[in-house]
């Protein structure tokens, strides 16, 4: 029942999402808007974005600390990204720690640190390209109160994570001092992922990391700047830095399946602060997030098939890992 009911509202999000981005749109001006568009610059468009997945493989890759090859980091990294399209509340996070931590060098946990890091660089690109973008535009109040927001979530997260790591032995007793069912393991996952976050703490390791997270933001901002060829719009920097970042934030939040709708109106909300037509807007963003989402099916279903799960049995084993049973039994 509750898996029934975090999927209805899943797809309610998306629902509504939708009809609110759809709304006041002229559906003749946008198909017309469209059967004009240059598709040919799809193709570096889809190029740049794998290029992107490699970057971000190679990010994590070094946060797992290069202990595994890179096809098996880039293939759980898209097999990831699936799961988050099929299901809701980025579920596809859990997948990937649960197919890391199968290899015995790494606990769940651990590996959920390195992902939470990722993130963190991610919002840390995103949120600096923000702030760059801001004095070039009239800010929108909506705009202001994202970055305030952001600002402050970002400074919490890095002292919770660096206090975590400066008191880890006073973290671990607290949890087992008042943790009244499961001690040894709670301790165990805790300390788990409060190693995970090392690298936090390790200059080398975060800058290298923090370099190919860069490289996947520069690809990002590449695809956005193809894109406003494709449908013949002006291009300018502040857009290229604001909006991939809105959309990040918003798409970011664990909902709808796949971000749909979540992502257009992330998009939409963002080209319009830069006098696009809603008609315009809607069209970039569905021409990018539908190359993504082919892109994450493909590669995702290529990445299953070479690390031989399939996509029915990822998911119900991650359920399971998510409801506290078995932890290490294969699907």
């Amino acid at each position: 029942m509750d898996r029934i009911r975090r999927r209805l509202i899943g797809v309610g999000i998306s629902i509504i999402a939708l009809i609110i981005v759809f709304w006041g749109v002229e559906p003749e001006r946008m198909l017309n808007l469209l059967s004009g568009a240059n598709y040919a610059y799809l193709i570096p468009i889809e190029i740049i974005l794998i290029a992107g997945l490699v970057a971000r493989t190679n990010a994590w890759r070094i946060l797992l600390g290069q202990r595994l090859g890179f096809r098996k980091v880039f293939d759980v990294v898209n097999i990831g990204y699936l799961l988050n399209t099929v299901m809701p509340f980025r579920i596809g996070e859990f997948g990937r720690a649960h197919l890391i931590s199968r290899d015995q060098e790494f606990g769940m946990a651990n590996v959920l640190g390195t992902i939470a890091i990722e993130r963190l660089l991610d919002i840390i690109i995103s949120f600096s390209a923000l702030m760059i973008s801001l004095p070039m535009i009239i800010i929108p109040d909506w705009a202001h109160n994202l970055s305030w927001v952001v600002g402050v979530g970002l400074a919490g997260i890095l002292a919770i994570s660096l206090l975590l790591l400066r008191k880890k032995e006073t973290v671990l007793r607290f949890v087992e001092r008042f943790s009244r069912i499961g001690v040894g393991r709670l301790t165990v996952i805790t300390e788990d992922f409060i190693n995970g976050l090392q690298s936090l703490v390790q200059p080398s390791r975060i800058l290298r990391a923090g370099f190919w997270s860069l490289v996947a933001w520069l690809c990002v901002w590449v695809q956005m700047w193809f894109l406003f060829v494709i449908v013949g719009a002006p291009t300018s920097l502040a857009a290229l830095l604001f909006v991939p970042g809105v959309i990040a934030f918003g798409s970011a939040l664990p909902t709808s399946p796949g971000a749909i709708g979540v992502f257009e109106i992330a998009a939409v909300a963002g080209l319009l602060v830069f006098g696009f037509e809603r008609e315009t807007a809607l069209s970039i963003a569905i021409l990018w997030h539908g190359m993504q989402l082919l892109t994450t099916a493909i590669l995702g279903g290529w990445g299953l098939s070479r690390q031989g799960r399939s996509l029915g049995g990822l998911v119900r084993k991650v359920q399971s890992l998510l409801r506290n049973r078995t932890a290490h039994d294969p699907a």
